[in-house]
């Protein structure tokens, strides 16, 4: 009987391993080469600089958008 509980034992670990080496692979990576996050990033700074109004030193609301609340 204790034979059997042991090989029982060895043969649930043995899958629960199993399963843990699978779950801890990493998923493919989403993130964008650095060379297009610095051409978004500089095509941002662009936007933001248009909505900047230089006589109030106030940042003006882009055309058609709407007016956001805190």
């Amino acid at each position: 009987m204790l034979r059997k509980f042991s090989v029982c034992i060895v043969i649930v670990l043995a899958i629960i391993t199993s399963f843990r080496a699978h779950a801890q692979t990493p998923p493919a990576s989403k993130t964008p080469p650095p060379a297009q996050i610095r051409k978004q990033t500089l095509a941002g700074i662009d936007k933001l600089q248009t909505w900047y109004a230089q006589s109030t030193g106030l940042y003006r609301q882009p055309a058609g958008g709407t007016p956001r609340t805190c």
